[in-house]
Formats: C-alpha cells, structure tokens, sequence
C-alpha cells in the first residue's frame, strides 16, 4: 500500500492569549478606561464590568491581581480590604484568538470610607430634681463630627439632646456623621427611679390642755 500523506499546517501568528502589543501599534484595541463601581462598602468594591474588558486591582499601586468571578448579577466584587482604606482598579480589553489585549488602562484610585466610630452612655438614678441626658463619645473621627439625636429611630433627629427630670424611662437614639464617613447610629436609656420619701415625726407627746394638739412630720 502507498504511504499516507499527512499535512501540517502552521501555527498561527496569533497565540490564543497573545501578550500585550507595543504603544503605539494600530493592531491593539483601545481600552475604555470609564470603571463603572456598582457598590462600595466599607472593605468591598463592585464592578460593573464591560463586555470584553478584564480588570486587575491593587492596595499598592505596585501588585496586581487580576479580578475573576462574578455575584449574582454578574459584577465583579473586590472584597476582603482593609476599612478606610484605598484600592486602584485598572482595565483592559481582554486578549481573543483572534486580537491582542489593549495596554492596561492608567489606575482608578477608589478611596473606602469607613463608619464613624461612636458610643453612648445613659443615665440612671433616683429623682433629683435636675435634667438628665445621654453622653455620647466619638472616637473616629478625631474632629469634624455632628451628633444628632431623637425620641425616634427612625426620624427627628435633631441637635437637641433631650433631657428628663421626672422619674420614667426615656430611649433617646443618636446619629453621628462625618465627611467621608459612613454614619453611626445607637441608642442609650435615660432611667429616673421615684425617690423614696421618709417622714421624721416631732413634737408627738403633749400634756392635755383641752386644745388640739398636732404633731410635726418632716419630709427627708
């Protein structure tokens, strides 16, 4: 029998996951550099990706890893980062069978706010007579912090802090908020107890004069 013949074409110019081309060349494709953010929270970033970009992100400025992996909705989530701080985000076309990724966009710095750092502390004793408040305390930021307050969680928030003189038990919810912070919401109780009256009796004894006599109380 006569031998087969076999034909071998030649490997394409094109790789499957070519490398960057050079600035300049006509051959590489211009990236849109706009980075849509979905959501951002205190230690995550959500993008809303563009069809065929890739995107890579970095705490440095210096180390990159490349994002992968979609939510439900098919954005990519950057999660994991330290709160406050900052995470460059850069883009690219992604490379094809057929045409080579874009140079890499220049970084989009994205800046995570933190939540303002607060505490709250009632009151609580027996009637005395004066007003009574909470006391709240902020300790991030160090400056720069409005405190409001209300009878209510959810509306009337005021700069008046409330305050109680009569004996009852009184929620009062405060907000803090700061510039380039997430707000801070709590609450602290106000508790006045009835004060105990005790009576000191004197002048109880008397010699019967054919008067009415009247002993004397006292209030302590």
């Amino acid at each position: 029998d006569a031998p087969a013949e076999i034909e071998i074409a030649p490997r394409p110019d094109t790789p499957d996951n070519p490398s960057n081309l050079g600035a300049g060349d006509d051959t590489t494709p211009t990236v849109d550099a706009n980075i849509e953010i979905a959501e951002l929270t205190t230690t995550s970033v959500t993008i809303s990706p563009k069809e065929g970009q890739q995107y890579a992100y970095s705490t440095d400025g210096s180390n990159w890893t490349t994002v992968s992996g979609t939510d439900g909705n098919g954005n990519y989530v950057i999660d994991g980062l330290d709160e406050g701080s900052k995470v460059y985000i850069r883009t690219r076309v992604a490379a094809t069978s057929e045409t080579p990724a874009s140079q890499w966009s220049e970084p989009t710095e994205v800046q995570l706010k933190s939540t303002v750092k607060a505490s709250a502390t009632g009151w609580s004793g027996s009637y005395d007579k004066a007003a009574h408040s909470i006391t709240v305390n902020v300790t991030s930021p160090a400056e720069g912090a409005t405190i409001t307050y209300s009878s209510t969680e959810d509306e009337g928030y005021s700069a008046a802090n409330p305050a109680f003189v009569t004996a009852g038990e009184y929620k009062v919810y405060y907000r803090v908020v700061a510039d380039g912070y997430y707000p801070a919401y709590g609450f602290a109780t106000v508790t006045i107890s009835p004060k105990e009256v005790a009576l000191a009796w004197s002048n109880t004894e008397f010699t019967y004069n054919g008067s009415v006599q009247t002993p004397v109380a006292t209030v302590t």
